[in-house]
């Protein structure tokens, strides 16, 4: 859990445009449980992806409903 993110924090860090680096850290924050900060980074890379990627949309759906937002989801 904690390894994980902080991994993904330190690479996406190194790499802050790179998007698999920031999917791989909402998907370390999703799994420790860490929805909004997992929530964040999804809906900030659905924002550079035009709304086109469907795996995010489903993720970034998962993490709306997890932080209690339906309705977005």
């Amino acid at each position: 859990g904690d390894q994980a993110v902080q991994a993904a924090a330190r690479y996406a860090a190194a790499f802050p445009d790179n998007r698999p680096a920031l999917r791989l850290l909402a998907g370390s924050r999703a799994i420790a449980g860490q929805w909004p900060q997992a929530r964040e980074l999804l809906e900030h890379l659905n924002r550079r992806s035009g709304g086109r990627d469907v795996r995010l949309l489903a993720d970034l759906s998962l993490a709306q409903l997890r932080t209690g937002d339906a309705q977005a989801a």
